[in-house]
């Protein structure tokens, strides 16, 4: 090792000296010539952030994970990293990684659910901190739901009716706070409506059924991660773009309308929306994607800080497309919190949503 790691141990000598500029010289020219080590490349990353050389720290970081995928210490640092320069949901990725291989690792639990905190997943971040440590319920007012009958429970079916068999339940990871979608391979119940409209399960189904149609189709908008990442910590702008997100899925909403089909604007968990259309009955899936592509084309759209993405019952993988599932309204959203409401045409949610639902229609 030590002719391998001869040039790390010349610049930590210039560096020890004082002689930052001839450490700098060191690391820039041998850093990217050096031998495929990992203990190496740490050596070389850990001697970048002394000298406040952050992207070549992050670039020795991510070199030693090529060469060991489970270096602990380089998982959480790149990590720390990404997280510094604002690169939020790139730094969850490694820190899931190392709480994989090390599920006691507090360091990064607790940076995990920082990072979850800051991009408004609290949900998440809650649910990393129960399992580490004990979490006090914040004192509030009682709430009480309203009562759900069979009447709203059959619209609800009917209006969002999907695949015969087959469903899934939205939940988090306790040790990661990633979400996940359990697979029930059971018919969409009442009591399972009745769960979900009261906020104790999370609801996702099938849109397609066993004859490729559908009954609803939609659009999703959304915050990208790159513009999450290039505007961290900027929370007046994230507001800003979700001001322009709901201003505009109330666009589409009036537009639809004027030209006779009824659309259904919603907010969807944390700066997201969706808007829903109801076919009159189960159309073929391809003829859905048609409409919605066709119809997205009358609304020009010139803003880029915001996504809006067809809500489609399949989508590509590979050499075909896999079928996809997709959370229900008027849920809980597992990742922020809070619940996914209908809107109004002024974006202000519905007081009584059940009530709402009555009224929803479809289109032909």
């Amino acid at each position: 090792m030590e002719l391998q790691d001869h040039y790390v141990r010349l610049a930590r000598h210039y560096l020890q000296i004082g002689d930052e500029d001839k450490a700098r010289e060191t690391i820039l020219y041998w850093r990217v010539r050096s031998p495929m080590i990992d203990e190496i490349h740490f050596q070389w990353a850990e001697l970048c952030e002394e000298l406040d050389m952050i992207k070549p720290a992050m670039d020795s970081y991510g070199r030693v994970l090529k060469i060991n995928p489970r270096h602990k210490k380089a998982l959480f640092n790149l990590a720390r990293l990404l997280d510094e320069k604002g690169y939020h949901e790139r730094a969850t990725h490694f820190l899931k990684k190392l709480i994989k291989i090390v599920p006691e690792h507090q360091e990064a639990k607790n940076l995990l659910c920082e990072i979850y905190e800051k991009l408004g997943h609290a949900g998440l971040a809650r649910a990393v901190k129960e399992k580490t440590c004990q979490v006090f319920p914040e004192a509030h007012e009682r709430f009480f739901p309203i009562s759900i009958g069979d009447t709203q429970i059959n619209r609800f079916m009917e209006l969002f009716a999907g695949r015969e068999v087959g469903f899934c339940v939205e939940s988090i990871d306790f040790s990661t706070g990633s979400m996940k979608y359990k697979f029930c391979e059971l018919p969409v119940s009442p009591g399972c409506v009745k769960a979900h409209l009261l906020g104790d399960i999370t609801l996702a189904g099938y849109p397609m059924r066993s004859d490729n149609t559908v009954r609803f189709a939609g659009y999703c908008l959304r915050i990208p991660s790159k513009v999450r990442e290039q505007h961290a910590g900027q929370i007046t702008y994230l507001a800003m773009v979700d001001e322009k997100m709901k201003r505009y899925v109330i666009k589409i909403a009036r537009i639809a309308r004027r030209i006779g089909i009824p659309s259904y604007p919603e907010r969807y968990g944390h700066q997201r929306y969706r808007i829903w259309f109801f076919f009159d009955e189960f159309e073929h899936f391809l003829r859905a994607k048609r409409f919605l592509g066709e119809f997205l084309s009358l609304i020009p759209r010139y803003d880029t800080s915001f996504s809006v993405e067809p809500i489609l019952p399949t989508r590509p993988q590979g050499m075909g497309w896999k079928e996809t599932c997709v959370p229900l309204p008027l849920g809980l959203d597992r990742a922020s919190m809070s619940r996914s409401l209908f809107i109004d045409l002024e974006g202000k949610p519905y007081e009584n949503q059940l009530k709402h639902l009555e009224k929803l229609d479809h289109f032909h």
